[in-house]
């Protein structure tokens, strides 16, 4: 589904009262080529990652120092791990489309198990409906791109966007991307399927069984400061063509 037939679909009046019948729409998914444009031109626009990697994420800065702290070259991940939140991740996805779950590995099915269970369990105490997932965005007025996971109806109605990592903690920047995704989804969206329920984080430890979900009524001052890295983004863009 490209971005057209998506805005397409959310400014149409298929649905008619959001506690009827639902008609999920599955997006594209992240650009193969990882580039956004502007709809219907071809002025591109940075992806939310990038603009949040003008701080040094502390995620990627840890992973830096245990590469030094080993010996080896910073950005050397060393031999990989089975990672049980990558997996997890793909499960979630998997069974929030009524797919087929991945066959998991004999050595980490119980730690997948553990992680997975305690997703399924939230996710059914909630009650949540799936609006929309994958669904590429760009935004007009701030010029930047980007894909969240999931646009959700909760239990209570309220329409909540819902992101998961596969991460060994939770960082601020995961928090300035998702309040970007929230304020491109809110947008293009109609009013009815405006954001009202907040922002749902949820991480999947890479090589544990940990599950861990965090609520956020409203992400208003990780989105001031995500516009402030917006702007810098350009300004060092101009200052990189004058020093050369």
């Amino acid at each position: 589904m490209t971005l057209s037939d998506t805005l397409n679909q959310l400014r149409s009046g298929t649905w008619q009262s959001l506690d009827e019948q639902f008609e999920q729409m599955r997006g594209g998914g992240r650009p193969r080529d990882g580039k956004y444009y502007i709809e219907g031109t071809s002025e591109r626009v940075p992806a939310v990652t990038t603009i949040n990697s003008c701080l040094h994420p502390r995620g990627l800065f840890h992973w830096h120092h245990s590469n030094g702290a080993a010996g080896r070259d910073f950005n050397d991940g060393g031999t990989p791990a089975l990672e049980v939140g990558t997996l997890v991740h793909r499960m979630v996805d998997k069974h929030i489309h009524g797919e087929k779950l991945p066959a998991v590995p004999d050595e980490i099915v119980g730690l997948v198990e553990s992680s997975f269970g305690a997703f399924l369990r939230w996710w059914t105490a909630n009650g949540f409906k799936v609006i929309a997932t994958e669904v590429p965005l760009v935004s007009k007025k701030h010029k930047v791109g980007g894909t969240p996971d999931a646009i959700l109806l909760d239990a209570e109605g309220r329409v909540c966007l819902g992101d998961w990592k596969s991460s060994n903690a939770l960082y601020s920047d995961y928090l300035r991307q998702i309040a970007m995704y929230g304020a491109m989804w809110n947008e293009v969206a109609p009013e009815r399927l405006q954001l009202t329920g907040g922002f749902h984080l949820v991480r999947f430890a890479k090589t544990d069984g940990d599950f861990e979900h965090r609520h956020f009524p409203e992400l208003d001052d990780a989105l001031e400061m995500f516009l402030l890295l917006r702007r810098a983004y350009d300004l060092n863009k101009i200052l990189e063509k004058r020093i050369k």
